[in-house]
């Protein structure tokens, strides 16, 4: 193999490696779209994650939020999602979501304090309500989380933002 084809294996290695970073996985209910429900429905993402602003996970949708708005939607029970959804419900089984987010287990994060500073959904997670399928808006390091709890410009609430390492490392 010659020097060129191997800097170009390792180049396309690593952009399609970087791609699969941010693309978001596939989720068990096919074509779930969260610019439908938060953009078009304006549903509050504390309405499917509920439990978020007191829990340190921000948690999944149970089968039964989800079946609580779609049974009403007569009109779209055919699509192959809401088909998926009702599979679920049926056999009473939890739907098996995929995490897009992950922290090392030595991380300690607890959306509560986030909340309630003022720190949106979309602080950290992107324009999820413009996004067809949730997909890592960026890595999270901590010294991209250092630099948020640091560079406060004008923001009170965050000037008060904790810096003693015990607070995530424990």
């Amino acid at each position: 193999m010659t020097a060129g084809l191997a800097m170009m294996t390792i180049a396309l290695a690593l952009f399609t490696g970087i791609g699969a970073i941010f693309r978001g996985p596939e989720q068990p209910v096919p074509s779930f779209s969260h610019k439908t429900h938060v953009t078009v429905n304006k549903i509050d993402c504390l309405h499917c994650h509920a439990g978020t602003d007191k829990s340190q996970l921000a948690g999944f949708p149970a089968v039964a939020t989800c079946v609580g708005c779609h049974l009403y939607l007569g009109r779209s029970r055919q699509k192959p999602g809401i088909l998926k959804l009702f599979e679920y419900w049926e056999k009473k089984e939890p739907i098996p979501w995929l995490r897009v987010y992950y922290l090392p287990q030595f991380v300690q994060f607890k959306h509560k304090p986030h909340i309630r500073a003022g720190v949106t959904c979309q602080t950290c997670h992107g324009d999820v309500r413009n996004m067809a399928v949730a997909q890592m808006n960026q890595k999270i390091t901590m010294g991209w989380c250092v630099q948020c709890h640091t560079n406060t410009q004008g923001k009170a609430k965050l000037a008060q933002a904790p810096k003693d390492c015990a607070i995530c490392h424990h």
